[in-house]
């Protein structure tokens, strides 16, 4: 087990047998941020049996679970999991991974909550999310599909930011409330600059940009269901005027909008009692916007951690502050470097790994990363 000091409190990691679990203590509570891979059905078991009796041990609710699995695998993975871990009440969003010799067949990301209640969100009959709160702020955690998937990729984006402003508005609040959003698109690189299109005609009409730009994830991810695009947001509401939300910039970037892509770089939630933060999908971008060391995967790496770490100091924190990450590639044969990289600055980073194409031919790595500071 390592363990993070943070101002006097105690953040843990431990492995959990095959989980990696990140533990943020709160005064009524726990947070769980949980990591995990099996590379065959035996071992999708194992696992499953072990996130269960965790869950179960520490009688905690999920807010949110993301499974990467081949597409011919995900009708008989959903009903494996909700049969096994039964505890997993969230929707779970799913990407297509595919197969290939000596990789995982199977691959969990799962934040879950000790002591805290939860509620649910439904979208009509089907669930859509979660909320859940400490004593400063409402979060709402929402996974969302476009309405119809026979329209072209450019609507249903349109449509998706549509319904999340929907979707807040009968609880009270409206996109105004966004402090980060997440899209996964199907083959993004054939229609990136429609994608942009779609949520600038939507923030210029909503008035996002006189406002808060929320921090985003863009990358190529289908889903098993075939939509164009599958979206997740989090919303978050202050309750008594102690906290503070606000946009974090890149030392080392421009602002994404120079160059037409509409998110912030970071978004911190602020309150008496702890510090989060949310780094966007952060890659290989020089100040001026341009993308860096074409070709060679290790500089690209090594560049976006230092921007990633750049953006961490802006606010006064760490690499032991990161809660939970995602390490897109391009390719899988260059997971490797990523872990070289780690090893060589002795850093201890809780993350999962996913092959995809990032939202520019020309960028072969992207990180993500969630980040909590307890006072």
């Amino acid at each position: 087990m390592y363990e993070y000091r943070q101002y006097g409190v105690f953040m843990e990691f431990s492995n959990v047998s095959n989980l990696d679990v990140i533990t943020v203590p709160h005064r009524s509570g726990r947070e769980f941020f949980i990591s995990s891979q099996s590379y065959s059905d035996s071992d999708q078991a194992d696992l499953l049996k072990q996130l269960s009796d965790f869950m179960k041990a520490n009688q905690a609710g999920s807010i949110t679970c993301r499974v990467a699995i081949p597409k011919d695998r995900q009708i008989r993975t959903a009903q494996t999991l909700k049969n096994a871990v039964p505890e997993l009440t969230c929707p779970i969003t799913w990407f297509t991974q595919y197969p290939k010799e000596n990789c995982p067949t199977f691959i969990i990301q799962l934040h879950a909550l000790s002591g805290f209640p939860i509620e649910f969100i439904q979208n009509g009959n089907s669930p859509a999310g979660c909320i859940f709160e400490d004593d400063h702020v409402r979060y709402y955690q929402l996974r969302l599909f476009p309405d119809d998937r026979q329209a072209d990729n450019q609507t249903q984006t349109y449509s998706v930011f549509q319904k999340m402003d929907t979707v807040l508005q009968t609880m009270g609040l409206d996109f105004h409330s966004t402090a980060r959003t997440w899209l996964y698109a199907h083959d993004i690189l054939s229609w990136y600059d429609k994608l942009n299109r779609a949520r600038d005609r939507f923030f210029t009409e909503k008035d996002v940009f006189n406002r808060r730009i929320p921090a985003s994830t863009g990358v190529s991810l289908s889903n098993p269901l075939d939509y164009a695009i599958e979206t997740e947001l989090l919303a978050a509401v202050p309750k008594n005027g102690s906290a503070q939300i606000r946009p974090v910039e890149s030392p080392l970037q421009c602002p994404a909008t120079q160059y037409r892509s509409s998110f912030s770089r970071a978004m911190e939630i602020a309150t008496p009692q702890q510090k989060r933060l949310y780094i966007s999908g952060t890659a290989s971008i020089d100040p001026h916007g341009k993308t860096i060391f074409l070709g060679d995967t290790h500089r690209q790496i090594d560049h976006t951690m230092k921007v990633v770490e750049a953006i961490l100091q802006n606010v006064g924190m760490a690499w032991t502050d990161t809660v939970r990450a995602i390490a897109y590639f391009k390719d899988r044969k260059d997971y490797p470097l990523l872990d070289q990289w780690l090893r060589k600055y002795h850093i201890l980073l809780p993350h999962i790994k996913l092959e995809c194409d990032i939202c520019r031919d020309d960028l072969l790595f992207e990180l993500e990363l969630d980040a909590i500071q307890t006072h």
